[in-house]
């Protein structure tokens, strides 16, 4: 099959497989691993669940996928205008923006997702399709004006904490505990490593593009350096409360504290670095490594978390098996 772009009656007309690719693309199949499955996972687990085991959690899981799905194809839409000024090829190639798929199309998708991923939220139990529910009521509110608290100074950083907590609240369900210790660490970094710091630093990177498309947001208001400083320190508490998570488990191993503790210091002392590159002068490319990095060190964390937790709960099951130190 062709893969080029193909001028039919006046009218450019993309191969099937291109726009196949393009529905997925605008789904962030990469944010459904950092963003909604090992996150979930781990606070899963955090949770000692009490409920009807991890087939009733992959269930869960999958309508949250579908929420995630259908509200950041959304986002994508609400973006055009931002995206096509951008200058970064990520984002002014985006598929919206090149025309490969129609705004009509995307809308489609949004709505089959959203209906489906509240459809088996509801299966999974009420109280979970609830909290679901909510979860796309807040990120349509996100995206669609008049609302628009993606573009409004003051209100994004505050969203993703309202937002963090629906998340805690949706698992909670699916475990059948509202609370351990741990979890509430858990949430408590969380919401200030990502609510507040990724959340700056994913501003920061957008900075010149939103002041262009006019978007009123934080960092459009204070500034970057006054919002890189703000990051920092978001990051550096959030990373406080990880720390503490991570010493005061009796679910983890040595080597695992040692690992996410190293993890941890490593990038606030290269985020460090970046804040100090960024209260002398902006720097697009500064500002883009801080937002991946603060991405990428969630991800690692979580992956090393759920390593820990479940290597530690299997050598303990073989121990009551064996009667043996492993």
């Amino acid at each position: 099959m062709n893969q080029t772009a193909v001028e039919c009656g006046g009218k450019v007309e993309f191969p099937f497989r291109k726009k196949l690719a393009a529905h997925v693309g605008l789904m962030r199949p990469y944010a459904w691993v950092w963003f909604d499955a090992l996150p979930s996972f781990v606070l899963y687990t955090l949770l000692r669940p009490t409920s009807k085991g991890m087939g009733h959690y992959l269930i869960g899981l999958l309508a949250g996928i579908c929420a995630d799905a259908g509200v950041t194809t959304l986002n994508d839409v609400c973006d055009i205008r931002t995206d096509r000024i951008s200058t970064e090829k990520s984002r002014n190639q985006r598929a919206l923006v090149l025309g490969i798929i129609s705004v009509r199309a995307a809308l489609i998708q949004v709505v089959f997702f959203l209906v489906l991923g509240l459809a088996l939220a509801t299966f999974v139990g009420r109280l979970f399709g609830l909290t679901v529910g909510c979860a796309m009521i807040l990120g349509v509110a996100y995206s669609i004006r008049p609302l628009r608290l993606s573009g409004r100074p003051l209100t994004a950083q505050p969203f993703w904490v309202v937002f963090g907590l629906n998340f805690y609240l949706g698992v909670a369900a699916l475990a059948g505990r509202l609370y351990t210790k741990e979890a509430l660490l858990w949430f408590g970094g969380t919401a200030f490593f990502m609510a507040l710091g990724e959340n700056l630093a994913k501003d920061l990177r957008d900075w010149e593009n939103d002041t262009l498309a006019g978007k009123k947001t934080t960092v459009v208001s204070i500034g970057p350096r006054l919002a890189s400083a703000a990051s920092l320190a978001g990051g550096a508490t959030g990373s406080g409360l990880y720390l503490s998570l991570i010493w005061l488990s009796h679910d983890l191993g040595v080597w695992t504290q040692v690992l996410c503790s190293l993890l941890i210091l490593a990038w606030l002392m290269r985020l460090g670095l970046l804040v100090r590159d960024l209260s002398r002068k902006y720097d697009k490319e500064a500002a883009r490594w801080m937002h991946v990095g603060y991405i990428r060190t969630y991800l690692a964390l979580n992956v090393l978390l759920a390593m820990g937790l479940h290597f530690r709960a299997v050598t303990r099951f073989l121990q009551s098996l064996t009667g043996e130190y492993l």
